[in-house]
């Protein structure tokens, strides 16, 4: 005889379908959240290597890394005359001595190091530890998720002041009170450590751990940024009508190296002009100069930093704007502690 078999019904097919699309909604944002502590697990591992790194060139030179740029000379900086962000002079300590052999070999003046590389076509060269996985940007653009700190220090742009909310912090008279800042150097364009408010400046002061009297283990020393919201990161690329060489983090002449602690973290952006109009929604413009050196990341709630002492913290973007720069400045007097 045959086995009477009684199938699913419509609504029984329903009903599991139904159960299995909440345990699968359920477990999403499980994985979802997993996968990102991975993400922020290598992210944080990088930030500790280039952290190793500066601490190796520093027993090696006796002092840090330059942030880049021309060193010596020069009423200003431009590609032709660059000799490199502070990425490039970390090579030879992340085991990248054949590239740093291969920029310095190239043909031409010392003076344009970065120039020379790029007409060989040694660079433009992408190196996987230098980008967060978290960040959605061209994941083979050769460009860094991490920036050296200039600490509080200015970065005005062409706009207005109405368009330059971070402008005041710039200057000692409209500084807040206890705060300690007087007028610094725009963009840390400055050879004189003592002008130097973070550890680094673009035309690369030559900064001693020494010099840090706040204490190593309170002072910021790289921290991350997004790619895609940094205009010269769009012209180190050649993109959006740019004619800038393809060098990304090797060129120290834009805000690709280095980054101020003025602007708060995770101010994001997502506005890019296509006529490179930098005030035009300027509250989100990645051309914005006063907006776009900033530190930020695709972590919920704030960004990674390492700190003089070789340590990795992450930082809330709620943290007090003023401990956030206290942080960021080497030698204020205010040794504040990672919160």
């Amino acid at each position: 005889m045959m086995e009477n078999r009684r199938a699913f019904t419509l609504v029984e097919l329903l009903v599991v379908i139904a159960i299995i699309g909440v345990l699968v909604a359920l477990l999403l944002p499980a994985v979802q959240t997993a996968r990102e502590a991975a993400r922020r697990s290598q992210c944080s591992n990088n930030l500790r290597q280039l952290g190793l790194a500066a601490h190796s060139f520093t027993d090696t030179y006796s002092r840090l890394p330059p942030g880049g740029g021309a060193q010596s000379g020069g009423s200003g900086l431009s590609s032709s005359t660059d000799y490199g962000s502070w990425l490039l002079y970390l090579l030879p300590y992340l085991e990248q001595t054949n590239l740093t052999n291969s920029i310095d070999s190239a043909a031409g003046p010392t003076s344009r190091r970065i120039l020379n590389a790029w007409n060989a076509r040694v660079l433009p060269a992408l190196i996987r530890s230098f980008r967060c996985p978290s960040d959605e940007f061209d994941k083979n653009a050769p460009v860094s998720n991490y920036g050296a700190s200039i600490g509080p220090q200015c970065c005005p742009g062409p706009c207005s002041a109405a368009q330059s909310p971070y402008r005041t912090y710039c200057n000692g008279n409209a500084q807040t009170p206890g705060w300690g800042y007087d007028t610094s150097t725009n963009y840390g364009d400055t050879i004189d450590p003592a002008q130097a408010r973070g550890l680094f400046t673009r035309r690369g002061a030559l900064i001693r751990l020494a010099m840090v009297t706040d204490g190593t283990s309170n002072t910021i020393m790289f921290g991350e940024i997004l790619c895609g919201q940094n205009g010269d990161v769009y012209y180190s690329l050649g993109k959006n009508g740019s004619a800038g060489m393809n060098t990304g983090w090797a060129q120290s002449d834009s805000g690709i190296a280095i980054n101020t602690t003025i602007v708060p973290i995770n101010t994001f952006l997502t506005f890019l002009d296509p006529n490179q109009n930098r005030c035009n929604n300027w509250q989100t413009n990645v051309d914005n100069w006063n907006i776009t050196f900033g530190f930020r990341s695709r972590h919920p709630g704030g960004a990674q930093f390492v700190f003089a002492d070789g340590s990795v913290h992450f930082l809330p973007q709620a943290i007090s704007h003023m401990v956030y720069n206290q942080l960021g400045c080497r030698d204020d007097g205010q040794a504040i502690s990672a919160p």
